[in-house]
């Protein structure tokens, strides 16, 4: 029995290092999205820290007031039992709207549903670049558009300078 013991306080350890070094935000939270727990990559993607988020309600804190329905919509899925993945704009505590991953899945003990958690990446940076590579690109087409045109014009202006020059020795 003292083996299992130590089994598991090294289980803790490790869930606990993991918790606190992922590289993506963590939110526990009970099944009406009330804050258990945040880890710090969460902290530093919404500027909140772990005791301003503990007892809040995730829907509320990170999301703006117009995209609430749609954030308790997925509360209330993964709290009766669904898995989700979805992309949402979320806000952080300067006001700042992100660009974020958001996987969240319930947490069940003993067969029952005892809270859920959810992962949250953030994708501003890179939605930023996205969008500014698909602007380049249509900068790109339309100056291949342009060049396109003007080669299409130029041969037209060499026809009439053509016809002009043969204009020009007739008339002579």
């Amino acid at each position: 029995m003292p083996e299992n013991k130590r089994f598991s306080d090294m289980d803790q350890i490790y869930l606990d290092q993991l918790f606190a070094n992922a590289q993506v935000g963590i939110v526990m939270a009970e099944n009406d999205g009330t804050i258990i727990r945040v880890n710090p990559e969460f902290s530093k993607i919404f500027g909140y820290s772990s005791d301003e988020c503990k007892g809040k309600n995730i829907d509320y804190l990170v999301t703006r007031q117009t995209d609430q329905a749609d954030a308790s919509r997925i509360t209330r899925a993964v709290a009766d039992g669904q898995k989700k993945t979805v992309e949402a704009r979320r806000r952080c505590k300067d006001g700042t709207i992100k660009q974020v991953a958001v996987m969240a899945s319930p947490i069940f003990l003993d067969g029952k549903q005892e809270a859920v958690y959810a992962f949250y990446q953030d994708l501003t940076d890179q939605r930023r670049l996205e969008n500014e590579l698909i602007k380049a690109k249509k900068l790109e087409a339309s100056g291949s558009l342009a060049g396109g045109i003007a080669h299409d014009f130029n041969n037209l202006l060499y026809i009439i300078t053509g016809n002009i020059d043969l204009a020009q020795m007739d008339v002579s």
